[in-house]
This record gives structure tokens, sequence and C-alpha cells, in this order.
């Protein structure tokens, strides 16, 4: 689904610097989120500011994706 709406939105010819770019932050995320709930965890004795952290940043992206305007077909 992802992959569909990336091509949609960029294009053939932008889709693999699209995706590149993209799975930067994912990589982040996925480095950096273990780390820190251990943090949290050892700081506060319980995971529910990490699992808060996490909910905000979801939280954050959805009305990106929510308000995107619908593209043209863009197969080019």
């Amino acid at each position: 689904m992802r992959a569909i709406l990336k091509l949609q939105f960029f294009g053939m010819r932008s889709f693999a610097i699209i995706q590149g770019l993209l799975l930067i932050f994912v990589t982040l995320g996925t480095i950096v989120s273990p780390p820190f709930a251990g943090w949290v965890y050892d700081t506060f004795k319980n995971y529910q500011v990490a699992w808060l952290s996490f909910a905000i940043f979801t939280l954050i992206t959805i009305p990106t994706v929510f308000f995107s305007v619908k593209p043209k077909a863009n197969w080019s």
C-alpha cells in the first residue's frame, strides 16, 4: 500500500529516491527507540513515558497522511 502511494505521489522516476529518504527515518526510529525505551524504564521503572511518546509521534504523522492531496495518476 505504501509503495503504491509513493508511486502515485512521486512517479516512477522519483520512487527510489523517496523510498531511500523515507527509510532514513525508519532506520533512525528503529535505532533510537529501543535504547530510549530502556532509558525510560531505568528512569521511571515503567514504560508509560516511552509508549506515550511513541503514540505522540504516531499521532503527529496521521494528519500528514490524512490531509494529503490525492494525486493525479503519474506513472512516468
